[in-house]
């Protein structure tokens, strides 16, 4: 059975510079994600219950420093190798 089981679907990590992460990664062919971009606390439905924009002020700057590395069952060793070396030599270019 497979109950109790987690199912990983995002691989979330935190940068300072995503801007230049994202075109990082897309200039060395990996596919990155925004997921939640926007906090909820911002959204429409939520505004006039948490108080608006500045209410929640870490949760507004890590929602813009945050990006989804890939993750899906089709992904290979080749391609997490891909990643994982697109993520060392941003490093060592001074990406932080």
């Amino acid at each position: 059975s497979n109950l109790g089981q987690s199912s990983w679907h995002q691989f979330v990590v935190r940068v300072a510079q995503r801007d230049d992460w994202i075109r990082w990664f897309a200039n060395h062919s990996v596919k990155v994600s925004i997921h939640y971009e926007q906090p909820v606390h911002l959204m429409p439905a939520y505004l006039k219950m948490a108080g608006g924009p500045g209410s929640l002020p870490i949760t507004e700057r890590v929602c813009k420093e945050v990006i989804s590395l890939p993750m899906f069952p089709e992904l290979t060793m080749n391609d997490l190798s891909q990643v994982c070396q697109t993520i060392r030599s941003g490093v060592e270019a001074g990406l932080a």
